[in-house]
């Protein structure tokens, strides 16, 4: 899904070799399989929410 490409982006933009680091640890920890890539194998994202639903965090304010 574009990480390496996202990665990449983010990395040119860091400012700190300590804000570098950070991104590729949690990369890392997104992918390896001892880490999250073996215990969540799907991944996704959507800009619309079936109607009559709610996408936490994201809760309207009528609806509590």
């Amino acid at each position: 899904m574009g990480l390496q490409l996202r990665l990449a982006g983010l990395l040119k933009a860091a400012k700190t070799e300590e804000r570098k680091q950070q991104l590729g640890d949690a990369v890392k920890r997104l992918v390896d399989p001892s880490g999250m890539g073996k215990e969540y194998q799907v991944f996704g994202i959507t800009s619309k929410v079936a109607e009559g639903t709610e996408a936490w965090p994201f809760v309207s304010e009528d609806s509590s």
